[in-house]
């Protein structure tokens, strides 16, 4: 992921509901991780998904992005491309700014 700053703009009427996603989506990280390190690929499909509509909806659009290529990539098994993934979230996480409007 490129070191540009990462600004995603989300409603203002969503500001309260923002820190507790943000919380949500950090747990799911660590689930996915486990899922990866157990070998349950069809989790880390079903958490992709989950992350995709949620990050979508809520207009997190390069995390929706994400989401979508762990659930696309998933069911071939690709342990290191899907560590590459679950780290690209991480570290969108640890860098996204949002800007309310």
């Amino acid at each position: 992921m490129a070191d540009a700053e990462l600004i995603e703009h989300i409603d203002a009427d969503l500001e309260e509901l923002i820190p507790r996603f943000m919380e949500n989506t950090r747990k799911d990280v660590a689930g996915l991780r486990r899922a990866l390190e157990s070998g349950d690929f069809e989790t880390v499909k079903r958490l992709g998904h989950s992350t995709k509509g949620a990050a979508y909806g809520y207009g997190f659009t390069g995390l929706g992005e994400i989401g979508l290529k762990i659930e696309t990539v998933a069911p071939g098994k690709n342990r290191s491309q899907l560590t590459g993934l679950i780290a690209e979230m991480e570290h969108y996480l640890d860098h996204v700014k949002v800007a309310f409007g």
